[in-house]
């Protein structure tokens, strides 16, 4: 019996492992590897593109939601310019006999202005739309006596065909609606020297500009007065059919609640 060399040992090894290796079933190893790696990217590829179209078919539905939304206005002003109560009237909706009354007043009031002031139109532009389906929020711009001003309206979306109380048939669509006072926007918060001014989205401008007033006039007059101990002056703003100004009811605190109404809940000038 001979001695065996490391190196042969070695080599007799390796060899053994080169025969315990079979080529065939590393082969199909490997391709089903390759088959299962193909099969997740094709089933990624399915989800993903599953995704984007169902994304695309939203913005499809918003977009004709919009549009649909802008037809209805530019048809609501169009009947106020060419003085059409009967196109007009069918626009509004509610199951308020008040509200069809309101806005019979408010149609006679835009034909008052657009024949006897030659500066005001209704032009027809609107300067945002904020779609929380099935409702909407729309700033719509219109000019009196030369002065722009924007109005806030607000739209339901109706899905089935239904009937108003003169027993016309309405078609499934948007239609004006009453003012929805909880779909004003999201608090917010203008923090100043010496006011606190609290309003929501659709009283952005004004909240800031109230703020930097109120922060100025205070200043003015702490330059004649002492104001070590003048409390902070607190401000909310908020739509409301009461046009009133007043401090706010409840206990007394050391602070002072003022509260104004949006002028968004009439006629707010643009500038």
């Amino acid at each position: 019996m001979g001695i065996q060399l490391d190196w042969e040992v070695e080599a007799e090894n390796s060899s053994q492992k080169s025969i315990g290796e079979d080529p065939t079933a590393k082969q199909k190893r490997r391709r089903g590897t390759i088959r299962l790696l193909f099969i997740i990217a094709i089933l990624g590829g399915l989800f993903f593109g599953a995704v984007a179209f169902l994304l695309d078919q939203i913005d499809r539905v918003n977009e004709q939601m919009e549009t649909a939304l802008r037809d209805t206005i530019q048809a609501e002003i169009a009947a106020l310019r060419i003085d059409d109560w009967q196109t007009y009237s069918i626009i509004q909706r509610s199951d308020s006999p008040e509200w069809r009354q309101i806005q019979r007043i408010q149609f006679e009031q835009y034909r008052e202005i657009l024949l006897n002031d030659e500066n005001s139109q209704l032009t027809g532009q609107i300067l945002d739309i904020e779609i929380d389906d099935p409702r909407a929020r729309v700033h719509v711009q219109e000019i009196i006596n030369g002065v722009p001003y924007t109005r806030v309206w607000f739209y339901w979306f109706y899905e089935m065909e239904t009937t108003d109380a003169d027993g016309r048939i309405l078609p499934a669509g948007w239609y004006h609606v009453p003012p929805d006072y909880t779909f004003w926007g999201n608090s917010q918060w203008y923090e100043g020297e010496y006011t606190t001014i609290a309003y929501r989205d659709v009283d952005l401008t004004f909240g800031q500009a109230l703020g930097q007033e109120l922060d100025q006039w205070v200043a003015l007059a702490c330059e004649a007065f002492i104001c070590d101990q003048l409390p902070s002056i607190r401000v909310q703003v908020a739509p409301q059919d009461n046009e009133e100004l007043g401090w706010a009811p409840g206990e007394i605190t050391d602070d002072w609640v003022l509260v104004i109404t949006s002028p968004y809940a009439s006629r707010a000038r643009t500038d």
